[in-house]
């Protein structure tokens, strides 16, 4: 029970947060004076569109509980992040994080629940932001890279510029209830390996050679039924 309050309150505090970041950055245009209809269309969409998720992230923890895998269907990797990078836009601003998406046009689909592997990109984006607070400014750069690889997988990789973690800790990080953040529950990575497992892939991390670290998703590729098959 405790794993699971903690899960739900970690997996909701994502979208709210995003929310209460738009409704801030609303206001202080609105008082500015330099808001314009579609401007505010766009932060009421994104609203919207987080309330939603955290419904989902709810519905999917009911799922869990259920030992249901949850809806999965073909999911096209380039889409998922074309969704992340909307999401953090607004935090990325706030947080004067640079972040830019490499994705190799050859990277397909995978089999999967499609809010749930949102999620652990999330997560794990977020977390870079984080580790990237105690740099300068100008040094904060997120970097999110998609790829195949030759034994039918394929990558997403999230790396930061922040100081990396302490050698021989990694391992640590996926256990629940262990966090380095004063006010960290601790299952972040631990909810998001877990999810990538049930979907038959691995989420590993490690420290960058040139500083920073880089978190990586495997999942199995899922080629796409192009026969007009029902």
């Amino acid at each position: 029970m405790g794993e699971l309050a903690a899960s739900l309150a970690h997996e909701v505090n994502n979208p709210i947060g995003a929310m209460v970041t738009n409704a801030n950055a609303g206001q202080r245009l609105i008082a500015a004076g330099r808001i314009d209809n579609e401007e505010l269309k766009d932060l009421l969409g994104d609203i919207v569109a987080d309330g939603h998720r955290a419904r989902e992230v709810i519905q999917g923890i009911r799922n869990m509980m259920r030992k249901s895998e949850g809806s999965r269907s073909l999911v096209q990797i380039t889409e998922v992040i074309r969704d992340l990078l909307r999401i953090v836009r607004a935090d990325a601003f706030e947080r004067k994080v640079a972040i830019s998406a490499e994705i190799d046009s050859t990277t397909g689909c995978v089999m999967a629940n499609r809010v749930q592997l949102l999620q652990v990109l999330l997560n794990l984006t977020m977390n870079g932001f984080e580790a990237m607070s105690v740099i300068r400014p100008e040094a904060r750069r997120l970097v999110i890279c998609a790829n195949r690889n030759g034994d039918g997988e394929i990558l997403v990789s999230v790396r930061d510029t922040g100081p990396g973690f302490p050698a021989g800790m990694v391992d640590q990080f996926f256990e629940p209830f262990f966090s380095t953040k004063a006010e960290g529950t601790g299952m972040g990575l631990a909810i998001a390996r877990s999810l990538i497992e049930a979907h038959g892939g691995s989420l590993s991390g490690e420290n960058c050679d040139d500083g920073g670290a880089c978190f990586t998703v495997r999942l199995p590729e899922a080629k796409e039924d192009k026969s007009g098959a029902p």
